[in-house]
């Protein structure tokens, strides 16, 4: 009774590649991650005012410690809701106190990378 699914057996011996390519064939290839997203992640749910972020950035330079994404967390954008409409995570206006000049701040954070 119930719901009737198909089971698929690959029998290679040893010739592993040989059974990847045959499952390849059945259900194609599969998405990978980026290699970045394997790497050393930060984030903090803190609001970070531009100098202090660019701070932390250098601090793991200076330890030596690589990073490879840096997650900057809700503080970075305005809170436009009033109180009594929900909690405000919408929109993309940069909180102007906490990073005067968005830009630069991105650009700064992302070594190469223009905004």
């Amino acid at each position: 009774k119930g719901a009737h699914g198909m089971v698929y057996v690959f029998v290679h011996g040893h010739d592993f590649k040989a059974a990847i390519a045959d499952f390849y064939r059945l259900t194609g290839p599969q998405p990978v991650v980026p290699r970045f997203a394997l790497g050393n992640w930060w984030s903090r749910y803190h609001p970070y005012s531009a100098g202090e972020y660019t701070g932390l950035l250098d601090t793991f330079a200076d330890h030596h410690v690589p990073l490879a994404v840096a997650v900057l967390d809700m503080d970075w954008h305005l809170v436009d809701l009033p109180a009594d409409q929900g909690p405000g995570w919408t929109g993309f206006t940069w909180n102007r106190d906490l990073f005067p000049d968005p830009s630069d701040s991105l650009a700064t954070c992302t070594p190469g990378a223009s905004p």
